[in-house]
């Protein structure tokens, strides 16, 4: 196995264990948005991410850059909004699924901010996830 092929596999090694630690963050989260006020819930929460990353700070250097910028605002945009949605929500699974379309939102970005091309399977794929999402909305 080459190199790249040894590189493509880690990386989907870690995005699947990327995907099952946001499972778990949406049980979790599910659950405590039961008995706590989502503002509270989304403030504690990010506290406790600085804790966990206070230790990294030691061994690697934060950079700066407005892209990162973007990452940190809209990141915790979306991430207090989500928790109201579940608030409000009763069934999570639709909320998680159509949170799980950022994706698509990219590709669109990537479309009109960088002249990105979509390619047809893409866009077989951005038409599959919509029709998950209303599949699991129902």
């Amino acid at each position: 196995m080459s190199i790249p092929q040894r590189s493509q596999l880690l990386a989907v090694a870690f995005a699947l264990i990327s995907s099952l630690a946001w499972g778990f963050w949406g049980y979790y989260s599910h659950q405590a948005s039961r008995t706590h006020a989502a503002m509270g819930l989304w403030v504690t929460s990010v506290l406790i991410e600085g804790l966990i990353v206070l230790p990294f700070t030691l061994r690697v250097r934060p950079v700066w850059s407005w892209s990162i910028l973007g990452v940190a605002v809209f990141g915790v945009v979306g991430y207090g909004i989500f928790f109201l949605a579940l608030k409000v929500g009763r069934n999570p699974a639709p909320l998680v699924a159509i949170t799980a379309l950022y994706p698509v939102v990219t590709l669109v970005l990537e479309y009109l901010l960088q002249g990105a091309s979509v390619s047809p399977r893409q866009l077989v794929g951005i038409a599959l996830a919509v029709v998950a999402v209303v599949v699991l909305a129902l």
